[in-house]
């Protein structure tokens, strides 16, 4: 079987992480692998964690992410749900604090 990094370019898996308006081809690859095999580069994650249309589960999971610069894009991410902004207000790191708390408070659009 080929590694999951084999199947696409780290370059083509950048820049569709970060693209809402593709019908992104990342989510379900991603999602069905562990989000920490090192062909995830920071950048393919936080492309993810930062795209609107992100499945719930999958910002769930970049929420817990080792690396602050993931989990600071989940805290940006003006579609991220309430409960996971509010989980980021308890982070260690004080960047991630604040963009989750400064995304609660923004408007925010009704289902």
């Amino acid at each position: 079987m080929r590694k999951p990094c084999a199947l696409a370019p780290a370059n083509v898996l950048e820049a569709l992480s970060a693209d809402p308006d593709v019908a992104n081809p990342a989510f379900p690859y991603i999602s069905r692998v562990r989000i920490t095999v090192p062909c995830f580069t920071e950048t393919v994650k936080s492309g993810v964690a930062g795209n609107t249309a992100t499945p719930t589960a999958l910002l769930e999971r970049l929420a817990r992410d080792p690396d602050c610069a993931v989990r600071r894009k989940v805290a940006t991410n003006k579609n991220v749900p309430a409960g996971i902004l509010q989980a980021l207000q308890n982070d260690a790191e004080p960047a991630v604090k604040t963009s989750a708390m400064m995304t609660l408070q923004a408007p925010r659009a009704r289902p």
